[in-house]
Formats: structure tokens, sequence, C-alpha cells
């Protein structure tokens, strides 16, 4: 499974578009482990099945905790499905957008300032995210070296339970996703970019957003995460 396969099935999830969530589920877990098959064959007929009864015959809080308990299972499920890339250019072969050894890093103490070796790292490029009318922007900026801030980005994502589908350490850019729930139906998406600044500082940008392009209000969600991870990547 690739990882753009990932985030359109979140979404149909996000969505309540069950349906057809399982039928792209279904091929991706063909060669998974039996139980999982099992699992899903499980979640598929339970849902036929309820899609097979009278709406009229439950309340509309029976039917979320019924959609909700099905979407919940097959997210468990769907996070069992390793993600592979194929490689689209020499920098993911080198490991810059697709680093095999970030999760080992990312787990390591924080780094001791290097300015020497951090020189050539870092997001240098232009910012050209768009995103939903209800995404969340500001800025952060650390008196960390570049090291020591991406470190407390990928820690600030983990203390926030969000999945981190890329980490670029080379390259300064992570990005999170939470899938949907009764709260927050869609989901979100966090976009971190990360640049060194003069003098052992450090700049990132940061963006929460809603996984659905056209979400418009947010009752506050986006701005609380972002608050939360701003304040973590500030002051640790």
């Amino acid at each position: 499974m690739t990882s753009q396969q990932k985030q359109t099935i979140h979404q149909h999830l996000s969505a309540y578009r069950i349906g057809p969530a399982i039928e792209l589920i279904e091929p991706l877990i063909a060669e998974t482990a039996t139980a999982d098959r099992e699992k899903l064959a499980k979640l598929t007929g339970q849902y036929e099945h309820f899609q097979g009864k009278r709406r009229g015959d439950y309340t509309p809080l029976e039917i979320r905790n019924e959609n909700d308990a099905l979407v919940k299972q097959l997210q468990l499920l769907l996070s069992r499905i390793p993600i592979v890339e194929k490689p689209r250019s020499i920098a993911d072969i080198l490991g810059r957008e697709l680093d095999p050894e970030f999760k080992d890093r990312e787990k390591d103490p924080e780094p001791e300032p290097a300015a020497h070796s951090e020189e050539a790292k870092g997001f240098t490029g232009t910012i050209g995210y768009q995103g939903s009318p209800s995404a969340k922007r500001t800025t952060v900026e650390t008196d960390k070296s570049y090291g020591a801030t991406y470190h407390r980005c990928v820690q600030a994502l983990r203390a926030q339970n969000v999945e981190i589908e890329r980490g670029d350490r080379e390259g300064g850019t992570l990005k999170a996703m939470t899938a949907g729930n009764s709260h927050a139906r869609f989901g979100e998406q966090i976009l971190l970019w990360i640049t060194p600044l003069p003098q052992g500082k450090t700049r990132v940008e940061l963006v929460v957003d809603s996984n659905l392009k056209e979400t418009v209000f947010d009752m506050g969600r986006h701005q609380k995460m972002l608050d939360a991870l701003a304040h973590k990547i500030k002051y640790g």
C-alpha cells in the first residue's frame, strides 16, 4: 500500500463512506496474515447486514454508533498494512523523502547543536500549500539547532497521538494525519516546514488543515491542535 492509497482510504472512512473504503482495502489485505483477512470479511459482513436493515428500525444515535465502531475497526486493520513506496527519484532512493532510518532517529535523544553538519539541511523552497478555507497557520522560531528542532517537531506530533505519514529530515518537512471520528468527521492533516536560521536558530512553519478540502468550519479543532504543537516546539 502506498501512502496515497492510505490517505484516500482514510478520507473515505472520515466521511463514513465505509463501502468504498472496504473495496479499496480488500486487494491490499490479500497478502497479509490470515487473521487480518478473516477480520475484514467479518467487518464486511457486519456492514452488509447493517445496510440490509431498515433505517427506520434504528435511532440516529444507534446508526452513528454502529458506523463509528466499523470505522474504528477498519482504521485499526488499515494500520496493520505496511506502506511500500516506489522510488520516484534519486532523492527517494537516497532516503531524502522516504528515509528508512527516520523511525530509528526519532527515538534518539535530542541532539546537541552542530551547526557545521546542519548547514545543508532544512527546507529552503517556497511553501505553495493552499488547503481548505478552515486551514490554520503559524510560524515558530526556536533558539535550537536545526537537528534539535526537527527532533522537537517529531516529539510534538507524537505527543498529540497523530500518525506521521512522512518525514524528510534532509529536506526539512514533516506530514502527519489524524483519522476522522464522531467529533472531527474528516480528520486533519498537519504539515511542517523546518528551516535553519543564522546564529543557531530555526524557523518552523506549521499548517493544520482538514483532510476534506471543502471544509469551511472546523469548530476550533485546527487552532487547538496548532496551539498545542507550536507550544511544544517552542518550549519543548
